[in-house]
């Protein structure tokens, strides 16, 4: 399986649109628009057309009633095209539309976290703060960013109905933190002093290194790799088509010393892979720039070496 390396180049200062609602995308990655939203609108031709809309208040009336569309900031379409997703980060829910005729785009379901679920929710034990989406091209699996009730990052794994769009939980991987290292002196102490183990809440996740923070999640176009970016590391996965789950194959930090050293990301907001898989391309903000990562590279970790 392929593996992440450091920046083979960086090219010219990129900029993305933002619409009104984000920019939607298709399966090999998600596209982030304006933070804190809290409606769509379906743009149709011509200065004086109205635009259907949906909204968290349907805006007195002028647009439909969305349910848990709070802070909604990312688009992703499913690889044959019947479903739209938004991820919800205040709500802590992914959205679920399709397609309306002239009615632009209609909610067919939501996935929220916790006990929020009721009407066209259903709840999720995995979802946290979602903040970013990503359907496998195949369409049986949905990758999201999200945040480790500790620490770290966290990506939920779901299930997709490919027939209804409707996501299920189906499992995650998230952070696993370096052991501390001992002072000077300490070493014996330990040997001599049994430690009372420290309570820790159970953790229903796999646990890799590396995975500090997920702003945002690129699969390759035949489904194999899954690739994880945060603003202080990059993480690359084999992806089990039957399952969906995912094993860490590489990783790269600026902290993680178990993993390949990684410049800094800060401010990446989306990734895609390249048709033939040999490039992933990292978009970030504060440097104003395309980041390109080569395939292949040799890059081990704690549990890839």
């Amino acid at each position: 399986p392929a593996a992440t390396s450091t920046p083979a180049a960086t090219s010219t200062p990129a900029s993305t649109s933002t619409p009104s609602a984000g920019a939607a995308t298709g399966a090999s990655g998600s596209a982030t628009g304006s933070a804190g939203l809290d409606s769509l609108f379906t743009l149709t031709p011509g200065p004086f057309t109205p635009n259907p809309c949906i909204a968290v208040n349907g805006y007195e009336g002028e647009c439909a009633v969305g349910v848990a569309m709070n802070g909604v900031n990312d688009l992703t379409l499913s690889p044959e095209g019947n479903q739209l997703y938004a991820v919800a980060p205040t709500s802590h829910a992914i959205d679920s539309f399709a397609a309306a005729g002239k009615e632009g785009l209609v909610q067919t379901g939501c996935l929220i976290s916790g006990a929020k679920a009721g009407g066209l929710c259903s709840a999720s034990s995995l979802l946290q703060s979602p903040s970013a989406l990503a359907i496998s091209p195949d369409g049986k699996n949905a990758y999201v960013a999200d945040t480790s009730p500790g620490s770290g990052g966290r990506i939920d794994i779901l299930s997709r109905n490919a027939t209804t769009g409707q996501l299920t939980d189906s499992s995650c991987v998230d952070f696993l933190p370096q052991p501390p290292k001992p002072e000077p002196g300490e070493e014996h102490e330990e040997e001599e002093t049994e430690k009372q183990p420290e309570h820790e809440a159970p953790d229903s996740c796999k646990r890799v290194p590396g995975l500090e923070g997920v702003e945002t999640i690129a699969i390759s176009g035949d489904g194999s790799t899954v690739y994880a970016f945060g603003s202080s590391s990059a993480v690359s996965f084999s992806r089990d088509p039957s399952t969906g789950d995912i094993t860490e194959i590489a990783c790269a930090s600026d902290s993680d010393s178990r993993c390949a050293p990684l410049p800094d990301l800060s401010g990446v907001e989306a990734a895609a892979v390249s048709p033939d898989g040999s490039d992933v391309y990292v978009v970030t903000s504060n440097d104003k720039a395309v980041l390109a990562f080569g395939i292949g590279a040799s890059v081990t970790s704690a549990t890839a070496a």
